[in-house]
């Protein structure tokens, strides 16, 4: 018996060292990496008709929460914004019968419809899309998420106040001036920021914003190109604050794409190229 466990363990080791040579013959292989995931070519030890990529194909099945799950790449913001076919995007139909069922029962089906009404409007969107946008602002889908706990209370939206926050959101004398298809596309990237007291968040992403975009056309013109920035009220000078999910520090690089604030200096002296600010400065210093 020992014998025989002896010869088993040598031709596993054997096995193991084959397998990993042709790992790394696959490796140093440009052809390999061009077409699929060299370990999915690897023949695995004597076995020529199974590959690594076989033997590890069951130890991850894609399934949901797995560490090998593949999620769909989220599509950029620019690209999405441009589709403003729909307020908040695909309208979710187990969404808005739930939060309709729920607004029945505490009696407020007329105010919710009223809301939806003024924000369809605003937006030139259909009613759906608006009431799924207006629940993703209000609450509504975190509470249905979380399997509509008791003490998770979303929040009705007031028709007169949303209204007054997409007038100036429109308003042609405002800071912004959005037409309704650049409402639709911001609304869709953050119903929150735009559906909620969106002039307050205005003053506060103004105030906290690196100073290349403090100026109101500047900010404008950055908000266009990403609507999220209407999120961003907090900056925590590089001492994180754990405020990151509204803090500008993270989200630069991804508004820049790649450099913090990048602003034109004199192309004669420069020749054209673009350089990041060397200080964000605040009010006031």
């Amino acid at each position: 018996a020992a014998a025989a466990a002896a010869a088993a363990a040598a031709a596993a080791a054997a096995d193991g060292v084959a397998m990993l040579a042709a790992v790394a013959a696959a490796a140093s292989s440009a052809a390999a990496f061009s077409t699929t995931p060299f370990f999915a070519a690897v023949p695995l030890g004597p076995h020529a008709d199974r590959t690594l990529g076989d033997a590890l194909a069951p130890l991850c099945r894609g399934r949901p929460g797995s560490r090998c799950h593949r999620r769909p790449a989220r599509r950029g913001l620019t690209q999405a914004a441009s589709t403003a076919s729909a307020v908040g995007g695909a309208v979710d139909k187990a969404l808005l019968d739930a939060v309709r069922e729920k607004v029945a029962s505490m009696g407020n089906g007329a105010a919710w419809s009223e809301a939806v009404a003024v924000l369809a409007a605003a937006t030139q969107s259909t009613p759906e899309e608006a009431e799924t946008c207006l629940a993703k602002g209000f609450g509504w889908s975190m509470w249905l998420a979380m399997n509509r706990p008791g003490y998770f209370k979303p929040e009705l939206p007031e028709a007169e106040a949303l209204g007054v926050g997409l007038a100036w959101l429109t308003s042609p004398q405002g800071p912004l001036c959005l037409s309704a298809s650049e409402l639709r596309a911001a609304v869709a990237a953050a119903p929150k920021a735009y559906l909620r007291s969106p002039h307050a968040s205005y003053e506060d992403a103004l105030a906290s914003a690196p100073e290349a975009y403090r100026e109101p056309e500047a900010f404008r013109a950055l908000l266009l190109r990403d609507p999220r920035v209407l999120e961003l009220t907090y900056d925590c000078e590089g001492s994180c604050a754990a405020q990151c999910a509204r803090c500008w520090r993270p989200s630069l690089m991804r508004l820049t794409g790649g450099a913090l604030g990048e602003v034109k200096v004199d192309s004669a002296a420069t020749d054209g190229r673009f350089r990041a600010p060397t200080q964000w400065g605040r009010p006031g210093r």
